[in-house]
């Protein structure tokens, strides 16, 4: 019996001590579902209007990453996240925003973890590092 309540506590204490690795030192982890958000960082000369990714209430996954339209569906566990869901139309744009396309979609494969930061989205990579920012969308425009 005393063995069974080491065990018991052993185990509890990896599940804290886990849980904690997880949001902790990072901060609180941020929410997705029914947020549409934008990578403001990939506005560009040419086009205001940068990459823009929707996650509806169902989980499922919209968006604009560029060029081509973004499908998918979001795996979320409190702050941890897997985009490896994702897929893309198969249009080809101009280099510079086929650029800023490809940076986008690494940026979203590289994520392991969203954390609040406000109202924005940080997206941190599987050592904790900051891969980029997502903003709630607004309005821009193109020329």
């Amino acid at each position: 019996m005393k063995k069974m309540l080491v065990l018991a506590s052993l185990l509890a204490s990896v599940g804290v001590l886990s849980g904690c690795s997880t949001t902790g030192s990072m901060g609180e982890a941020a929410p997705l579902l029914g947020r549409d958000l934008m990578w403001v960082d990939g506005a560009n000369a040419h086009c205001e209007v940068p990459p823009s990714i929707s996650f509806g209430e169902d989980g499922r996954i919209s968006g604009d990453a560029g060029c081509n339209r973004l499908i998918g569906q979001l795996k979320q566990a409190g702050a941890n996240v897997d985009f490896s869901q994702l897929g893309t139309t198969m249009r080809l744009c101009g280099p510079k925003l086929m650029e800023v396309e490809k940076q986008f979609l690494a940026n979203l494969a590289a994520t392991r973890y969203v954390v609040k930061d406000g109202d924005n989205v940080q997206c941190l990579d599987e050592n904790q590092k900051p891969v980029m920012t997502l903003v709630p969308e607004r309005l821009g425009s193109c020329n």
